[in-house]
């Protein structure tokens, strides 16, 4: 039996909303609603367990995909060893088609490292660059301009793509011999690898001067391949000058599209692009990618010199073009400062010897300066010294521990 709670109702509702006002009785209506109200509760919980209920079976789905991507994977690295008789540590393996079809098969783009193997991607902004030009700047004498310039040029993929995804970009580096240009590009690839904006600090060097004949192309396009699979992604150009014209066209492809379309058909065999003339050969490599990398041609030419060499468009390509200048004489005082130092110190590391080196000596070196030679006024000092110790500490049967570098119309070591 319902119990009647009318007189409750109403005392609540002349505190509510006064006395006097209509009277609202309670109705079995309202028991009803009630109900459906819990009914309605329940049903939330019912729902709600459904959604978690559909997540646990989305993530089970999406642990599934990844394992089938992972099996994939491993088929076609295996299948891959079946056919070239290659183990799968190899860089033989067909890379960008692996990723392709697992994004056909699966809708989800991966990165591979050269083992086939999923990669974490690194997470680089302009922010990862903080500190980066002053470390640079601490080594690097009396180039401002160069020290900027490189710095730049390497930022620069992480503002605008503009250059494709293959290649991050391509940096023109030019000015007199033994300005610093190698040794700011080396010193700054050590500075990033050790923030993580690129992988490993080695900067492969591609010496065109090598390739100066048109029979050369094989060779060149080998040693290209082999610099772009190693773990560096910086590739430094040198010598141009000296390259057969033939394969300057190819050079010059390669910078603005990062790219090379292959003339002849090649396949991989031992990591190595070989030329072959089977036209049933299924698996060649028709183009060389810039894959991720910088790229740097470095040049001691004129930029009139240059465009006669490879013409005005090559250089107009570079979004980045880096140029040092002679040292002045006081930037050059800096520099023969550091490089005895650096021989003091290789001295003590090689050796266990304390060098002293005189002041008339450093002064000679500096009194000697020529501009066109850059550092190499005091680099073949400190060489030539580091190579007479050797030879005196060789040659000696007492084991001296101190010897002192002096100037007197030659150089002069005394133990």
């Amino acid at each position: 039996m319902r119990k009647d709670r009318s007189k409750e109702i109403a005392q609540l509702q002349e505190k509510v909303f006064g006395k006097g006002s209509p009277v609202r009785t309670y109705s079995v209506s309202d028991d009803d609603m009630m109900n459906e109200a819990r009914k309605t509760e329940t049903g939330f919980g019912q729902d709600l367990k459904q959604d978690l209920s559909q997540s646990s079976k989305d993530l089970d789905e999406l642990a599934k995909t990844n394992q089938k991507i992972n099996d994939r994977l491993n088929d076609q690295l295996a299948q891959l060893s079946q056919m070239t008789g290659l183990n799968q540590t190899g860089n033989e393996v067909d890379l960008n088609k692996l990723q392709q079809e697992i994004q056909h098969d699966f809708g989800v783009k991966v990165d591979l490292d050269d083992k086939g193997q999923l990669t974490e991607k690194r997470i680089v902004n302009l922010k990862s660059f903080d500190g980066t030009k002053e470390e640079l700047e601490k080594s690097v004498i009396g180039q401002p301009a160069l020290t900027t310039g490189l710095v730049t040029g390497f930022k620069r993929p992480y503002v605008i793509k503009n250059k494709g995804d293959k290649l991050l970009n391509s940096i023109l580096v030019m000015g007199p011999g033994s300005t610093g240009k190698s040794y700011a590009q080396d010193l700054l690839s050590q500075i990033l690898a050790k923030k993580g904006i690129i992988e490993d600090a080695q900067i492969e060097v591609i010496d065109l001067g090598k390739y100066s004949a048109i029979d050369d192309e094989k060779l060149f396009l080998q040693d290209l391949y082999a610099s772009i699979a190693k773990k560096g992604q910086v590739i430094r150009f040198i010598n141009a000058q000296y390259c057969a014209p033939s394969l300057l066209s190819e050079v010059a492809e390669f910078f603005t599209s990062g790219k090379l379309t292959l003339k002849k058909r090649y396949y991989l065999n031992q990591g190595q692009l070989v030329e072959s003339n089977n036209a049933l050969l299924t698996s060649s490599v028709d183009t060389i990618e810039a894959n991720n990398h910088f790229l740097i041609f470095e040049t001691r030419l004129s930029k009139e010199k240059l465009v006669d060499l490879l013409g005005a468009q090559f250089i107009e390509s570079f979004d980045d073009v880096v140029s040092t200048k002679p040292f002045e004489i006081k930037d050059f005082k800096v520099l023969c400062e550091i490089e005895f130092n650096k021989l003091i110190e290789k001295c003590a590391d090689d050796f266990a010897l304390e060098l002293s080196i005189d002041a008339k000596l450093k002064n000679q070196v500096i009194k000697n300066y020529i501009a066109k030679d850059g550092a190499e006024n005091v680099l073949k000092v400190t060489d030539n010294l580091y190579k007479d110790l050797t030879q005196l500490k060789l040659a000696s049967d007492e084991d001296f521990t101190q010897v002192s570098a002096s100037y007197d119309s030659e150089i002069i070591l005394k133990v």
